[in-house]
């Protein structure tokens, strides 16, 4: 476009530069393009899509961007106050250019002299300045641009709140990192952090009344020095175009585009945005209390913005924390999302955590293939999105693909390495893959960031060995939190295998019965139930049946093949038992000693002992020895088990009763010959039924307490 002026300036198209008198301002090339399309449509308002079509052709860019650079040409031109002199808004349609433009013909300003002298203590100046830098860290490889940086940690921010109000400021961070998981080739890491990263963007927020300073900066971690630095100033009911000029920023500081916008909202009312801040705020407090505060300020939101699609997907998050949080089954929550996710995909049908809720929807509903494609779409819309992966992990580990499971759940971990949530998936992926003790390391690190969740006795259950106090906290979960119970069946049978453990066969049978009448119950877990109690009640032939028909459902065929073998060794059915172990067991990465086949390689040493083979178990022996002698557990009955069978009867039997002493109960949630295994142990069968007895009556008189 030929040069033209508007109002005091002359603007130089082909420069960038806008000049009035001996002031010359030069603008970014897109801040050009937007007054050039201005000015070709002078007086008029030229809307929204207009500007996106022509200044990021084929690109998805969010309404910030376009913020951002109007805030840049108004700065450019001095128009920074109200009344615009020059760029206004019209509310609801676009901006328009008032002044009117008036094509330029004259010649440019002439060229000012400088004075021989002024070019000389320039260029010293420049020289000395460009000393100074290259001798600021010795040997220092130049700081990259931040276009270079592939991963950030966003840390969390410093607020600093003058005079109180509602705390948002936690949510306008959790919204600014789900905008900065969309930019396309960036990893995106949820802080504090030590994972490693090239960069760390940090914040303060300062509030006073009506008015609010964003203040970041990017950091490049290798070297601390400040890649980029920043501040942002807006009115208390700006805050929706405040967060979209700081996105924007970030855009343009990384220099790519996001796969997804964010947000699609039309000029929201004053305060709507602060309230879904606070409601995201809200939500990730994860309590009751400020979860039912979450869901009616969402719902609020909603009301007075049926089309926030975002708001849709953030109630729907809500409830599916109240599955964790608050007495809520999963199908109650589920229920509550199905519409709330049909209208945010409606809405904004590329809203990527939308897409994985609904996935999890679907999953629950039994759409697999559904599910499973919607997955996969969610984590191309979002794949910064820890959640989302968190929940195609679950997804996979159902559906026997274990190592695509562990590999999301990597990932989710990654990127939220403080989330307690995460890390319980990830606990779950290695107990469902028999890697029992990463399993419950991991689930300890869960607690410790998060120890007084709901569901924490449920859990503790399945990771943990049973004793009296984590029978009667399960136990005593039921009555605080009746509708998730009564909502899952897998629940019951978890509760039949306690009563077991108790020593109560009418309520064993009583749970059994009501968990076989619904299809909700897990198939291969009540068959898992029977044979554990057929062992318990010595009929081992009865046992083996049902672990082998157990077996045959799973594509899974290590996992559910060692019940089944063990039973075939109990039996003394060891050549049986021996070609189970090298068809199924025996399919591991390699036979070297290691905790994630402790077990099995030490139930196929006793197989070949026990078959005359000892020779040839002899090396695995000796490795499993060494590795104990480094590794041993007092508390493991495997690792007693093995012991005794080394001839340190003694030694294990003190341990064993040590164990008994502290409230052991049997742990027929996970060894399916726990009571067997404690009585050889114990070596005095009256005495390990006294003090099993004892432990029992302990746990019922405190239940009746």
């Amino acid at each position: 476009m030929a040069d033209f002026r508007i109002g005091d300036w002359q603007v130089q198209s082909s420069r960038n530069r806008l000049v009035r008198g001996q002031e010359r301002v030069t603008v970014q090339p897109k801040v050009m393009a937007a007054l050039e399309l201005l000015a070709r449509n002078p007086g008029a308002t030229v809307d929204r899509d207009t500007f996106l079509g022509e200044l990021w052709p084929g690109q998805i860019v969010t309404e910030g961007s376009l913020y951002q650079t109007i805030a840049a040409l108004r700065k450019a031109l001095g128009d920074t106050s109200e009344p615009r002199r020059y760029v206004e808004k019209v509310t609801g349609k676009g901006y328009r250019l008032l002044p009117d433009v008036v094509p330029d013909s004259g010649p440019s300003p002439k060229r000012a002299r400088v004075p021989i002298a002024g070019v000389l203590i320039v260029a010293v100046s420049l020289a000395l300045l460009w000393l100074l830098w290259i001798a600021r860290i010795p040997g220092d490889d130049p700081i990259p641009a931040a276009e270079a940086v592939r991963s950030v940690v966003v840390e969390p921010f410093l607020t600093v709140d003058v005079g109180g109000g509602p705390a948002w400021e936690a949510g306008f961070s959790q919204v600014l990192l789900n905008q900065l998981a969309r930019v396309e080739g960036l990893r995106v890491i949820a802080g504090p952090s030590d994972r490693a990263a090239d960069a760390a963007l940090s914040g303060t927020i300062h509030r006073e009344g009506q008015q609010h300073r964003i203040h970041l900066q990017l950091l490049d971690r290798a070297r601390g020095a400040v890649l980029w630095s920043e501040r942002f100033d807006g009115e208390a009911d700006e805050l929706f175009e405040l967060q979209d000029r700081v996105s924007a920023a970030l855009l343009a500081l990384f220099d790519r585009p996001q796969t997804a916008p964010l947000f699609q909202v039309e000029e929201p009312e004053p305060n709507l945005f602060a309230d879904y801040l606070l409601g995201r705020a809200l939500w990730a407090q994860r309590t009751p209390e400020s979860l039912e505060e979450a869901e009616q300020t969402f719902r609020s939101v909603i009301e007075r913005a049926p089309t926030f699609a975002s708001a849709h997907a953030a109630l729907c998050d809500t409830f599916i924390y109240s599955t964790v949080y608050r007495d809520w089954p999963s199908d109650r929550a589920l229920r509550e999302c199905a519409p709330l996710l049909r209208q945010a995909l409606a809405l904004q049908p590329d809203l990527g955590e939308a897409m994985a809720s609904k996935a999890l929807l679907l999953h629950q509903q039994g759409e697999l293939k559904a599910a499973g494609r919607l997955f996969e779409e969610a984590t191309l819309k979002a794949p910064n999105y820890a959640f989302g992966r968190l929940w195609y992990g679950n997804f996979l580990r159902r559906e026997g693909r274990l190592a695509e499971a562990e590999a999301q759940h990597a990932i989710a971990l990654e990127l939220a390495p403080h989330s307690a949530m995460v890390r319980r998936g990830l606990a779950y992926g290695l107990l469902n893959q028999g890697q029992v003790a990463r399993a419950r390391r991991v689930f300890s690190e869960a607690l410790m960031l998060e120890p007084d969740y709901g569901r924490r006795p449920v859990h503790e259950v399945e990771f943990f060995d049973l004793d009296v106090d984590r029978a009667v906290a399960f136990l005593r979960w039921q009555e605080a939190y009746p509708a998730q119970y009564r909502a899952d069946p897998n629940l019951w049978i978890t509760t039949a295998l306690v009563k077991l453990s108790l020593g109560n066969w009418a309520a064993f049978e009583e749970r059994m019965t009501a968990a076989s009448e619904t299809p909700l119950a897990i198939r291969h877990y009540l068959l898992y139930a029977r044979a554990v109690a057929a062992a318990e009640a010595g009929d081992l032939a009865a046992a083996e049946i049902l672990f082998r028909e157990r077996a045959s459902l799973s594509r899974n065929q290590q996992q559910f093949a060692l019940p089944w073998l063990a039973s075939l060794a109990r039996l003394g059915r060891t050549e049986e038992a021996l070609a189970l172990a090298e068809d199924h067991v025996l399919l591991l990465a390699s036979r070297t000693v290691g905790e994630e086949n402790l077990y099995q390689l030490m139930g196929y040493a006793a197989l070949l002992r026990e078959a005359g083979r000892a020779e040839e178990g002899a090396t695995i022996a000796a490795e499993i020895d060494a590795w104990l002698n480094d590794h041993f557990d007092p508390r493991d009955l495997y690792h007693l088990e093995w012991l005794a069978a080394r001839g340190q009867s003694e030694i294990a039997r003190a341990h064993a009763l040590e164990i008994l002493e502290a409230g052991w109960l049997p742990n027929h949630n996970a060894d399916l010959f726990s009571t067997q295994r404690m009585r050889a142990l114990v070596l005095d069968e009256i005495e390990f039924d006294r003090l099993l007895e004892r432990n029992r009556t302990r746990a019922l008189a405190t239940l009746g307490s």
